[in-house]
């Protein structure tokens, strides 16, 4: 699989917490520019896109697919072997 540099903007617009009954994840990026990911209770994985909604974490096999509703990202599709869950995002809190 061919993988793509991302924009900070493209980063930017996926980056956020996302739920679902059985999992959350937070989307991040870290110091280096690195999009990272990490899952409740495990460790931080880098994220490889193969398209600016698309982003990969190849050591484990999971494949990320967001959706969105025009502009804004709005949920994001977990891909995996034991199987698929789609998460939602949670609304950041006001300042």
């Amino acid at each position: 699989m061919k993988f793509i540099a991302l924009s900070d903007e493209q980063k930017t617009a996926l980056m956020g917490e996302y739920a679902s009954p059985q999992v959350s994840i937070r989307v991040n990026v870290d110091d280096q520019g690195r999009l990272i990911a990490q899952l409740a209770s495990q460790p931080i994985f880098e994220l490889k896109a193969s398209a600016p909604r698309h982003a990969h974490v190849p050591q484990a096999n999971v494949q990320l697919n967001f959706g969105s509703d025009g502009e804004l990202v709005t949920s994001v599709t977990l891909i995996q072997s034991s199987g698929t869950i789609m998460l939602r995002r949670v609304p950041s809190p006001s300042l």
